[in-house]
């Protein structure tokens, strides 16, 4: 199993950050290697969703539920997809000095085959590139 985790402090709320990151369908306009992203179900603290992802014509399709717990996490966990398993978290926490440390822990084991483990190459380096596009997203959105 392989373990990515990163975490920032960037000048934001946590609860700018959560909105962010619970904004999956909008992945696409900021995460180039998210082609495509529909949710298939929401309530107030459940999203499943799809995501279709890729980068130099390698594609795979995954599906999550995240669990959320407004303002402060969102618990991830796999439905269905190229992996055996997939599980983690992103953490938000407010700093009483104004910002917040944002935390992304993903946990994840790609099913053995010669395409899938070129996709865990991949997918692995897009995990570790996510708070960064997060934080340039908020850049964006939020000065």
């Amino acid at each position: 199993m392989r373990t990515v985790r990163r975490n920032a402090r960037v000048r934001y709320s946590a609860s700018q950050m959560f909105e962010l990151v619970d904004d999956i369908a909008s992945y696409p306009e900021f995460l180039s290697w998210c082609q495509r992203a529909t949710i298939q179900r929401r309530t107030n603290d459940l999203v499943e969703a799809t995501l279709d992802v890729g980068l130099g014509g390698l594609y795979k399709q995954f599906s999550t539920r995240n669990r959320l717990n407004a303002p402060h996490r969102i618990e991830i966990e796999l439905l269905k997809g190229p992996f055996s398993s997939l599980e983690g978290a992103w953490t938000f926490d407010d700093h009483h000095d104004g910002g917040s440390e944002v935390t992304l822990t993903l946990d994840f084991e790609i099913a053995h085959t010669p395409l899938n483990m070129l996709f865990a190459v991949f997918f692995e380096e897009a995990v570790r590139s996510q708070i960064s596009a997060f934080i340039a997203r908020a850049e964006a959105l939020y000065d």
